[in-house]
């Protein structure tokens, strides 16, 4: 049962942008313990960090995703990576 609840999370994981996965992990193990207005700042500039140096531009891909080709539902699911 372990097994396979890992695969199944291991999969998910495969899904997402490892780059906006890497700024989360990051931006969640900092901001524990900043107050509420430099965590706001903080994950501001990660979110632009992560912006700049992710080269699937996932952001892009999205909103793409979203507004053009009306394939994906925001907060719902992912965007479709590339293969």
């Amino acid at each position: 049962a372990l097994r396979e609840a890992v695969i199944e999370l291991a999969n998910k994981l495969l899904e997402k942008n490892p780059v906006v996965l890497r700024y989360a992990k990051i931006g969640f193990k900092r901001c524990r313990e900043l107050t509420w207005e430099q965590g706001e700042d903080y994950l501001y500039a990660k979110t632009d960090q992560s912006n700049q140096r992710d080269p699937e531009k996932g952001r892009k891909e999205g909103l793409k995703q979203f507004l053009d080709d009306k394939t994906i539902k925001p907060g719902l699911q992912t965007y479709k990576r590339p293969k």
